[in-house]
C-alpha cells in the first residue's frame, strides 16, 4: 500500500501534463522547404488556455535569415488586438509574385502570451526554382535529331 499514493500522484501529474501540453499558441507552415514560386501557407492557432494579445497588425513578420531582410510585417500598424481561444488565422505567401530570394526564412509572431508551450516562431527554406521539365527534356531530344 505504500506505493499507491506515489503511483496515484505520478498518474495525476501525467494527466495534468498531457492536458496542458496541447495548450499553446502556435505558428507553423505547411512545409519545411519550398521552391521559388510555391505558395507558403502560414497558420496561427490559439488552443488556449487564455486569450493572446497581438500588438501589431499584421500578426507576424517574415524575414530572410541569411540576408536579414524583412519581407512582410516589417512596419506593422501599432494595433492592439485580442486573439480568442480556439481561433485560427491562415495566410498564404506566393513566393513567386513578390518575389522572394532563396534562403532560410523565419516567421515570428508579434504577440504577448502566457500560454505554456507556445511556439511563436517557425522556419522554412526557399530554394531556387527548377527549370521547366518540358524545356529540359526538349533540349535533350534536340541533341539526337
Amino acid at each position: 500500500m505504500r506505493g499507491l499514493p506515489r503511483n496515484l500522484f505520478v498518474s495525476l501529474a501525467l494527466c495534468l501534463a498531457a492536458a496542458t501540453a496541447g495548450a499553446q499558441v502556435t505558428v507553423a507552415t505547411d512545409g519545411l522547404q519550398y521552391a521559388q514560386g510555391d505558395t507558403v501557407r502560414i497558420t496561427i492557432h490559439n488552443a488556449g488556455p487564455s486569450h493572446v494579445y497581438f500588438y501589431s497588425f499584421p500578426a507576424y513578420t517574415l524575414y530572410n535569415q541569411d540576408t536579414q531582410q524583412c519581407y512582410y510585417g516589417c512596419l506593422g500598424l501599432p494595433e492592439f488586438w485580442q486573439f480568442a481561444i480556439g481561433s485560427t488565422l491562415t495566410y498564404q505567401r506566393d513566393t513567386g509574385a513578390h518575389p522572394d530570394a532563396p534562403g532560410r526564412y523565419g516567421v515570428t509572431l508579434a504577440c504577448d502570451t502566457i500560454n505554456p508551450g507556445s511556439i511563436l516562431a517557425c522556419h522554412y527554406d526557399l530554394t531556387p526554382a527548377l527549370a521547366a521539365e518540358g524545356a529540359a527534356w526538349g533540349a535533350v531530344k534536340a541533341l539526337y535529331r
